[in-house]
């Protein structure tokens, strides 16, 4: 906006041309703004309008409004203007000024400058001659503001020749002032161009009656060509003679403008943030004083951003509240939208805020997006898809991506290479048929980089020129993926065209980027060095001396940031290549060698560097680095002096601390996210999770875990492995028990706490862009200081699911054996020996069961007590992922089925035709469980990556009685996405405030396309109860019906189809069953989706989904499977059934019958003679515990032992698919009344 508000100001018509003493005023007014009191300036026009106004001195005012940065007071001083004076003004190119003033303010505050720009053309013709210069100024800004917003015009319509004879006009004239905007232009009207002709500009300093003012604006402006240039002897001459002229003639702003640019910009002399903090503030408020509010604004975005970098909050908070006091006046859509822009875009270099930033771009992108300024908008889609790409939602990055090339004229602009075909064809990272053959790739990137080079060569800006190197080096990067031969071929391609490039920059830019090609030479260097094991040295030393290289030049610039960082770091990684190899062959590496403190120093280096810069990837990086270094120091060190050895324990302590390290930084991340909807936040934290930082963290852990033989130190590592996107979900309805509530109320201090996050997330609420941001940054550093408080930690502990313990799960079982104790309120069942299942002698035992992978061999990790036991399964990943395709593979059938058959949804896996093989082979994974349980134990079980989807219940072995038994008929099971899981679960069932109250209904909702089998179930299952039952059944329902029947029961049973989806929040129920007949896709409003749980207010504790697939979840890295089941466990459900592969629908039915029998058995009154299951009445409440581990293992003993006519469920197939998830206790309201034959439903 500075040539907005310069411009505008050198309007200076007038319509009389007599002197008064209006004019006296008039002209000491002039001589003021001059001297830049704007404030006095503004005063004496005021009062010459109060003796006579016209359209003249409207200009004026409204003109000095515009360049004191007061842009929407100017708009309204501009409309009152045209309003009074607009019908009797005749002078007509006055009025054509005016009416082009106020159409380039509106502008800036609308976003749209082509009303203004067309206007101006229009002005231009009607007034070519002579020249005027009003016209020629505005409509100069006009185009200026739209090149630099993107827009695709033409040259402006005159030429240089043109330019050249306005110039000397002026002169003749001695209008010196407004002959140096004009000796601003660039050649051919190219505005901003950074190539600029200092031909007219060194006239005009060379003509003898030129002012002193104007001379040192000149100066001033050639002093800003050097700092781009980053000639910085020159620049600082330039102002320092400037500064003289201007303090000489007694002129405000010269000086300030100066000392800001010299103070701030000048990277030989950085003041420390405090006192240069200080310094910027003093020359904001003596901006202020003089009524500069553009000057005022300009300190005020450089105070926003040094303060963003220093992680000062106060300053933010402060300075955001004064722009909100200014924005009325002084802010227009630009200088908002620049600040808020400018401030987002470092934040979210910090990757903290990545979750936070969104809504705050999608409000700039909502002002940008059909205005004249697309290369703002294209900016900021570009900020959106890579924070959208960093959360993992791919199909919203696509969108945008696909919106970009709605602004077709920036295909060429390298600022937005990453959108460009050749680049979004490498980021697919498709597998390896897909690729390209390498001719092919080179052609294509010998074409793009021609195409480049000959962009390059044109008079373009060095900012487009850097942007087009930094393309290179992207695009060298994108190649990594490819064999390494041709990677490094394509590497040199991509070198050898930045070295051609370079020479054109100017000496800055030029050291930086062949520091950034040193780097990446020597990243080049270090991969070809680990071609072989060990690594060969050669490479390795070469890489060493580009990255010491690289680091030299950094250093020499004093400003070296995050490339410095990445300099060292490869200097890191080098060093420890070549202390690395020089160990394998020696066999003598430990931590006290100087090659191995050599990479530990330049890694730690790196580290402080992108610390201090804030840039959270490269932290995150170089912990990773650190990590492993440490960890492969503990190993060698361990195997040449023993693991009792001083060192050994000092390489253990270092790599136990920089992998807590990586554990607080993972945090933080994830904890941005939690600021999503929880479906988003699921996804986002699973996308953080399966980063290379989260995963190295993980696999890191392991290794260090099972070198030191140490199961408990494993175990927490594990608990913390899981994305904990389900868990951290679930914990927001978790329950906080009331004696902590009670301690809280009571003590001042931590309600005082609890008080001001309530405060501050209230204000979240109405907050927008920045502002917003920063309440979160202030919302996390209050929960920093709630964690100090001990009541205030133990709550935020349940909120935001931190991993269980041992000690958690010690409680959970222990709970679960007071219910079964010998004279306790839970009775052991009576029909075991009916059923053949196993029953505890003892009291029952609860283990809880991790399965794990590491380096592709698997383990399991049992809890009890207090000990951990660690086995290997000997079972890889890809050996359980065969399993699966083998055996629950559809396989289609050889014969057309029937209409009859069809209508049973036949799945028929291989496992119908080799159960006994397949069930064997899964005894490999239990036995461990086997060996250390006794049968009638609980096992809550918890799978890991390819382990999801196996059913490990179904597993047969030799029982101790030397048959051979199924893992269901042993151990009752439960099957859960993590431990932390578990534990909300159980603490949501055992408290009564997690009951629906005095309500007491159940609900059936069924979806088929033969509807009557179904209600007929519904009928004989309500008919087992004695409270009100709610029942629909039929063809097509809505998803109020389902959220309805979720919110108003205690328990809730789907019975219809599930989908799976491409995405975890697709996985979906489906609605709709004459789709299948009709031959179409189902609409939206036909699913219930992840997305619809998540927006439904689910009070059943029990939810049974007889739908196939419904348990079967997608797995993401980090473990934790997310879909259906998962979604219902974060929206309130305790307890999920479901089913992991397509049943048939007579399993289904006669499933779901058995299972609610046993439930409605133990609802009833204690006198009632079929309650032989162990329950826990508690009078006063009136409600029974019910244990579903113990409900399904006999629902699925009676399946497997059922032979109907025509109808056999004795196979795997049909009653090994049915899991519970979650809780395995069920709190139901108790009603002590007769059964009704009839049972109350409501039938629909």
């Amino acid at each position: 906006m500075d040539g907005l508000d310069t411009n505008l100001a050198t309007v200076t018509l007038s319509s009389y041309p007599e002197k008064s003493a209006r004019d006296a005023l008039i002209e000491k007014a002039d001589r003021e703004r001059d001297l830049g009191c704007f404030n006095k300036a503004l005063a004496l026009y005021r009062e010459a309008e109060a003796q006579q106004g016209d359209l003249s001195i409207s200009i004026k005012i409204a003109g000095l409004l515009t360049e004191q940065g007061r842009t929407p007071a100017a708009v309204r001083e501009w409309d009152q203007a045209l309003d009074r004076y607009a019908l009797t003004e005749k002078n007509e190119e006055l009025l054509a000024v005016a009416e082009l003033s106020r159409a380039v303010c509106a502008g800036a505050m609308n976003s749209r400058f082509r009303p203004a720009l067309e206007k101006g053309l229009k002005y231009f013709e009607e007034y070519v001659k002579p020249f005027p210069l009003a016209i020629v100024l505005l409509l100069e800004t006009a185009y200026s503001i739209l090149r630099i917003c993107g827009a695709q015009l033409g040259d402006l319509p005159w030429d240089q020749a043109t330019v050249r004879e306005l110039y000397e006009e002026l002169i003749q004239c001695e209008m010196f002032d407004k002959a140096y905007h004009v000796a601003q232009f660039p050649n051919s009207g190219k505005i901003k161009s950074a190539m600029h002709d200092l031909t007219l500009l060194d006239d005009l300093m060379a003509q003898p009656k030129l002012p002193v003012l104007t001379h040192a604006r000149i100066l001033q402006w050639k002093g800003t060509l050097a700092l781009e240039s980053r000639n910085f002897d020159s620049w600082v001459s330039y102002l320092e003679e400037a500064d003289a002229l201007f303090r000489g003639e007694g002129h405000q702003l010269g000086p300030l403008w100066s000392k800001l640019e010299r103070i701030h910009d000048d990277p030989r002399k950085k003041l420390p943030y405090i006192e240069l903090k200080s310094v910027i503030v003093r020359i904001k408020d003596a901006f202020e004083e003089l009524g500069c509010w553009g000057g005022a604004k300009d300190c005020m975005l450089k105070l926003a951003t040094m303060a963003v970098k220093n992680a000062d909050i106060e300053t933010l908070q402060q300075l955001n509240h004064e722009y909100e006091q200014i924005r009325h006046d002084c802010m227009s859509t630009i200088d908002w939208t620049d600040k808020e822009e400018l401030v987002l875009r470092h934040w979210d270099l910090q990757e903290h805020y990545a979750v936070k930033l969104i809504k705050s771009f999608e409000e700039l992108f909502s002002i940008f997006q059909d205005s004249d300024m697309p290369l703002r908008a294209a900016t900021v889609v570009t900020n959106l898809y890579k924070l959208y790409k960093h959360i993992g939602d791919n199909q919203k990055a696509e969108l945008l991506a696909s919106r970009l090339a709605e602004y077709t004229e920036f295909h060429s602009q390298p600022t937005l290479y990453i959108f460009h075909p050749l680049f979004r064809r490498l980021r697919a990272k498709s597998d390896d048929s897909a690729r390209l053959p390498v001719t092919e790739e080179v052609a294509q990137l010998s074409n793009f980089l021609a195409d480049k080079k000959a962009r390059y060569a044109e008079n373009i800006a060095t900012f487009e020129r850097t942007q087009i190197i930094q393309s290179i080096f992207y695009l060298q990067v994108l190649y990594s993926d490819r064999p390494f031969s041709e990677y490094k071929d394509l590497s040199l391609m991509c070198f050898d065209a930045v070295r051609t490039l370079l020479p054109l920059l100017p000496t800055g830019e030029r050291a930086t980027n062949e520091a950034q090609l040193l780097a990446s030479i020597g990243g080049l260097c270090s991969a070809e060095a680990w071609q072989s094991f060990p690594p060969a040295i050669e490479p390795l030393i070469e890489a060493y001396n580009c990255d010491a290289d690289a680091a030299g030049i950094l250093e020499s610039l004093e400003n070296g940031g995050s490339a410095l960082s990445t300099a060292y770091a490869g200097m890191g990684l080098a060093a420890q290549g070549l202390w690395f190899a020089e160990s394998v062959t020696a066999n003598r590496g430990a931590v006290d060698d100087p090659l191995f403190s050599e990479a530990d120093d330049f890694l730690r280096r790196s580290l402080d560097i992108a610390a201090e810069e804030r840039l959270l990837p490269i932290v995150q990086l170089s912990t990773s680095y650190l990590q492993s270094l440490w960890l492969q120091g503990l190993r060698f060190t361990m195997e040449s002096k023993g693991k009792d050895d001083h060192t050994a324990k000092l390489a253990l302590n270092q790599a136990c601390a920089w992998l807590d390290t990586g554990k607080q930084l993972l945090e933080a991340s994830r904890r941005d996210h939690s600021t999503l909807t929880k479906s988003s936040a699921m996804s986002g934290k699973q996308s953080t999770r399966a980063a290379l930082p989260a995963t190295t963290l993980y696999r890191n852990a392991f290794d260090l875990a099972l070198r030191i033989e140490s199961p408990r130190y494993l175990w927490s590592w594990v608990q913390d492995s899981k994305a904990r996107s389900v868990s951290d979900i679930l914990a927001l309805g978790v329950n906080i028990p009331s004696t902590l509530r009670e301690a809280i109320d009571r003590t001042l201090s931590t309600k005082e706490l609890f008080d001001e996050e309530t405060d501050l997330q209230g204000r979240l609420d109405t907050a927008e862009g920045a502002s917003k941001v920063m309440l979160y940054e202030k919302l996390d550093a209050l929960r920093e200081r709630m964690s100090q408080d001990v009541l205030a930690d133990a709550f935020l502990a349940l909120r935001e699911g931190r991993p269980t313990t041992i000690e958690a799960l010690q409680t959970i079982a222990q709970m679960d054996s007071e219910l079964r104790s010998v004279g306790g309120p839970m009775k052991i069942c009576l029909r075991s020996e009916e059923f053949a299942l196993r029953r505890s002698e003892a009291r029952r035992r609860v283990f809880f069961v991790d399965y794990g992978f590491h380096q592709d061999s698997g383990f399991v990790l049992i809890a009890f007590d207090s000990t951990v036991t660690f086995s290997w399964t000997k079972v890889s990943v890809h050996e359980a992922a065969k399993w699966k395709s083998d055996w629950l593979a559809h396989q289609e059938p050889e014969t057309p089925l029937s209409a009859a058959q069809a209508d049973q949804d036949p799945y028929n896996p291989q496992l119908l035709d080799g159960e006994d093989a397949a069930l064997a082979w899964l005894s490999r994974l239990v036995q461990p469980l086997v060996e250390i349980s006794k049968p009638g134990d609980l096992l809550v079980i918890c799978p890991s990556e390819s382990l999801h989807g196996i059913p490990l219940h179904a597993a047969k072995f030799s029982g101790e009685d030397g048959k051979p038994t199924y893992f269901i008929e042993r151990n009752p099971l439960v099957y859960t996405a993590s431990m932390t899981v578990t534990e909300q679960c159980m603490a949501r069932v055992t408290s009564h405030t997690s009951s629906l109250g005095d309500t007491a209904s159940d609900s059936i909702v069924g979806v088929y396309r033969h509807p009557q089998p179904i209600r007929g179930m519904a009928t004989r299952i309500s008919q087992q109860f004695s409270r009100p039952f709610n029942i629909e059944v039929d063809r097509q329902i809505t998803k109020t019906v389902v959220q309805d029947a979720w919110a108003k029961s205690k328990t809730a049973l789907f019975f219809g189809h599930c989908g799976p989806g491409s995405r975890p929040a697709e996985q979906h129920l489906l609605l709709n069953d004459f789709h299948l007949e009709m031959r179409r896709l189902p609409r939206p409003e036909e699913l219930f989706t992840v997305e619809d749980v998540f927006s439904t207010k689910i009070s059943a504790s029990l939810i049974t989904l007889i739908a196939c697939g419904s348990a079967a979840q997608l797995i993401r890295t980090g473990d934790e499977p997310v879909g259906l089941l998962a979604a219902l466990l974060c929206s309130g459900a305790n307890s999920v059934v479901g089913s992991m592969w397509p049943v048939e629908s007579r399993t289904g039915v006669a499933f779901a019958e058995a299972f609610y029998k046993r439930i409605a058995m133990l609802v009833k009154s204690k006198t009632c003679p079929e309650a032989e299951i162990g329950v826990r009445r508690d009078r006063d409440m009136g409600r029974t515990m019910i244990d579903l581990a113990v409900v399904l293992q006999e629902t699925i003993a009676e399946l497997r032992r059922s032979q109907r006519p025509g109808f056999d469920t004795r196979s795997v197939i049909h009653w090994g698919a049915f899991t519970l998830n979650g809780a395995w206790l069920l709190n139901m309201p108790h009603v002590a009344s007769a059964p009704n034959p009839g049972g109350n439903q409501v039938l629909s």
